[in-house]
């Protein structure tokens, strides 16, 4: 027989309960052991009984089958495909084989055809308790073979022999195994009781195993820290009664209590008292609990003695330290938090929940992710950036600024400061202390300082925005001012010589639109624009403002109409000139931004007979119109749409605003609907007396305006004698011009201080020189200006009337003038007609 064998395609029978049956091979622990003499002594006894040169015990395994003992063979496991055991395992009783080449389930086998040429086998299977099979003992002949009835009950005892040394075998290794064990517990055991042993006498707290005998209190047992604490020997404590060890008739009371009290419960007692001693006074901390299971006739009792003297001290100074703490965080208002790193646990200070309006128990459990859901999203990352740098060691501190949301919802600031006070032998953060401080205000004021700023930095920008815009608007119109005016020292054409002269007119007008827009703003704005309401006629106000842009109308080719779409009243009691002055701002920026299509004037008449009546102008055009956002500051001072509307269409951005207000000054208001690309349309309206009758106005045209001189020489004559005082000689002569013109004398003065001399001189003189009637005084001269001129005449006691002429035109400029004793005021440049009116009104009237 060879180890060479190699497995062919013969099938075998497997055992119904095969993975039971493989388990229970690898339960004898006899697999791939070495040979035993027990085994080998049965094999050679049943090859000798049988009479065949080889016996075998088998394990059939898987795959193998295995020999335990080989009597007559040298090979120790063959394939268990090629194995006859696998009948008598299979079938759980003795097989034979008398002659395998006749038989059709061993002729094809190699072990049958080659080497070892098998011709007889037999093989009872070794059955254990458990019911499997587990191998056989087998006998084998290369000839064939019978077993006599008598070999064949030999060979299934020998079998039931091999099983009980399985079996022996097997309880052998158990009961080694238990011996192990119990070895292995037992010096655990002794090692348990040294170590605790060790433990007990080495303890800093005191131990004792106290007896109770008749309501006394006897010693059993001790270390050494309660020894040393009694100031005694073990001898002299052990089996004594505690009246006999000098322990105070109170203390041991509580101790026979406290084992009373363990009994009764069957649990630990924990008490505390104090023994004072000459030289100290200690703390202790007893715990008391019965001990079960002692062969005793008096029950007993373990018990431990901690003393706490250090510890208490400690907590009254840590109770100290954290008043002290509570009452310096009390003083600056900042909450205080302790958070265990580890754990995740934070111990908030009742104040941390007040800026918030929680209860602290309406936030439980108290933990870090309590900070984390309550925190701001935008503010929770860069915290935990900053934590994490701090726990690095980068920064010595933790400080963050953050928000978090109050019960009802709306966020606190707070300003979140800590420090890590532990740290493990790595350096890990173990705990971090810190405080909250609520920041809010401070917050809301750093917000409104930042707004404060922006607006600054945007008015910044648009009041230089503005004076660009200004120093173009200013130089464009002074360019054709003074070049014309070279122009006309020239010979030239008379027809050419009118329109140069317009031209200037027309620029000059134009710088005045400008100066006014300014100070129309500056009154505005220090609520000290007048307002003079009277009776004046609406289709006037209409024509007027209208007329003014009909010209550009028609030059830029544009459809222009004007609409009474409802009955108006004939007269309207308001201010015309601002009304007209509106007007006239909003009809001209619909020619300036409309290239082609139409531009209309809607006027009509809202709640009539009602307390909110009002009338209601709309211009409406088809220019460049407006986006949603360009709408949004199109009234605020010096902006336009934007800065390409400027640099197109000129203007200074003040118009509108002006307008808007204006419109709310007069009770009413101004506002805009605008479509980007298709047109505008702004509706102006002022309130109306709800018995205010209704006609439909007639249309009137509007006169063809004079030159200055002109105007005076068509107006009605002025009688009587005029002091100027006017530095400037261009204003002189344009005034002496038009003065003489309306039929009034005129005297010049160049400076306050002349003006004084002049007017007293001719007071004084003889007839016929005359007192002058009326003084023009210019409230800018040098020497002596035109406030204190005013102010010593009526010192004097002279009450000729005195209007005064300035360039100052500001908020504020027209009572200054009054409170020194003008009788008028008059802004520069002069308006003709104005001036002569009211040196009309404070002539001397005639009888």
């Amino acid at each position: 027989m060879s180890a060479s064998v190699q497995p062919s395609p013969i099938t075998y029978p497997l055992p119904p309960d095969e993975e039971a049956r493989l388990a229970a091979v690898r339960a004898t622990g006899l697999l791939d052991t070495p040979p035993e003499a027990s085994y080998d002594d049965i094999t050679a006894l049943a090859a000798r009984i049988c009479g065949t040169p080889i016996a075998l015990v088998t394990l059939v395994e898987k795959d193998r089958q295995w020999f335990k003992s080989h009597h007559g063979m040298e090979i120790t496991e063959t394939p268990r495909s090629v194995a006859f055991c696998n009948y008598p395992v299979a079938d759980r009783q003795f097989t034979q084989v008398t002659d395998a080449a006749a038989d059709a389930r061993f002729a094809s086998n190699p072990l049958v055809r080659g080497d070892p040429h098998i011709r007889f086998y037999a093989g009872a299977p070794l059955i254990g308790t458990d019911g499997h099979a587990v191998g056989t003992l087998c006998v084998v002949d290369v000839v064939p073979h019978r077993l006599t009835p008598e070999q064949v009950h030999a060979l299934e005892a020998l079998a039931r022999q091999v099983v009980r040394e399985i079996q022996m075998r097997q309880q052998v290794v158990e009961l080694q195994k238990l011996v192990k064990e119990r070895n292995e517990a037992q010096q655990a055991i002794l090692a348990s009781e040294s170590i605790l042993r060790s433990f007990y006498n080495s303890s800093p707290y005191m131990m004792a195993v106290l007896e109770l005998r008749d309501d006394e209190m006897y010693h059993v047992a001790i270390n050494a820290a309660a020894t040393r604490f009694l100031r005694k020997k073990p001898e002299d404590v052990l089996g004594r009664p505690s009246s006999a060890l000098g322990i105070p008739e109170v203390d041991a009371r509580r101790y026979i209590q406290g084992m009373h009290e363990a009994a009764r419960i069957n649990a630990p007692v924990h008490f505390e008292y104090v023994r004072q001693f000459p030289s100290a006074r200690h703390v202790l901390l007893a715990t008391i609990t019965p001990v079960s299971g002692v062969q005793s006739p008096f029950p007993r009792f373990s018990c431990i003695i901690e003393d706490v003297t250090a510890a208490r001290q400690a907590e009254e100074q840590l109770a100290i330290s954290r008043e002290r703490l509570q009452f310096a965080l009390d003083a600056t208002e900042e909450a205080f938090w302790d958070w265990d790193i580890i754990t995740g646990n934070v111990v908030f200070a009742p104040s941390w929940f007040v800026p918030i309006g929680y209860q602290p128990e309406e936030l439980l459990p108290h933990t870090i992710d309590t900070w984390n859901k309550l925190c701001h999203p935008d503010d929770n990352a860069p915290g935990w950036e900053k934590l994490q740098r701090h726990f690095r060691g980068e920064t010595p501190s933790y400080e963050h600024d953050h928000r978090l949301r109050h019960k009802d919802g709306h966020w606190v600031w707070f300003t979140g400061r800590g420090k890590v006070v532990k740290r493990d032998e790595t350096g890990k953060p173990l705990r971090i202390v810190g405080t909250n401080l609520d920041i809010t205000h401070r917050k809301a004021a750093e917000e409104e300082l930042r707004r404060a700023k922006e607006e600054a930095q945007n008015a910044s920008a648009a009041k230089s925005q503005f004076l660009a815009n200004m120093s173009h608007e200013i130089r464009t119109p002074m360019t054709a001012i003074l070049g014309f005016a070279d122009l006309l020292q020239e010979e030239l054409p008379p027809d050419q010589r009118d329109t140069f002269i317009q031209t200037i007119r027309r620029n000059g007008r134009h710088l005045v639109t400008l100066i006014n827009d300014i100070l129309d703003l500056s009154r505005i704005e220090a609520n000290k624009m007048p307002v003079d309401r009277v009776q004046y006629n609406t289709s006037q106000i209409v024509s007027e403002a209208t007329s003014l842009v009909r010209e550009r109308v028609l030059k830029k080719n544009l459809q222009f109409s004007v609409e009474y779409d409802s009955a108006v009243p004939d007269t309207i009691n308001t201010d015309p000139t601002r009304v007209r002055q509106i007007l006239t701002n909003l009809l001209g920026n619909a020619v300036k931004f409309t290239e082609r299509g139409s531009i209309s004037l809607h006027i009509r008449r809202e709640g009539t007979g009602t307390p909110d009546a009002r009338l209601v102008f709309q211009v409406v055009d088809t220019g460049i119109g407006l986006t949603p956002k360009q709408m949004e500051s199109l009234f605020e001072p010096f902006t336009q749409a934007d800065a390409s509307t400027t640099r197109k269409y000129g203007g200074t951005g003040l118009g509108l605003s002006i307008s808007r207000r204006l419109a709310r000054v007069l009770g009413g208001e101004l506002t805009v609907d605008s479509t980007f690309g298709v047109g505008s349309t702004f509706t102006f309206w002022i309130p109306l007396p709800a018995d205010e009758a209704c006609d439909s106005p007639a249309s009137t045209a509007k006169p063809r305006p004079l030159s200055p001189l002109a105007v005076a020489a068509a107006a009605e004559p002025i009688h009587g004698s005029i002091l100027v005082a006017e530095d400037g000689p261009d204003n002189q002569l344009l005034l002496r011009l038009l003065l003489e013109r309306a039929g009034a004398t005129v005297t010049l003065a160049d400076n306050g201080r002349a003006a004084i001399e002049k007017f007293l001189a001719a007071r004084d003189a003889p007839p016929p020189t005359k007192p002058f009637d009326v003084i023009l005084m210019d409230m800018q001269m040098p020497e002596l200006d035109g406030y204190d001129a005013a102010r010593l005449l009526r010192q004097k006691g002279i009450t000729t009337p005195i209007v005064a002429l300035t360039a100052n035109a500001m908020s504020g400029d027209r009572e200054r003038c009054l409170a020194v004793g003008c009788n008028d005021f008059i802004s520069k440049p002069i308006e003709p007609s104005q001036l002569l009116d009211s040196i009309r009104n404070l002539l001397p009237k005639k009888s």
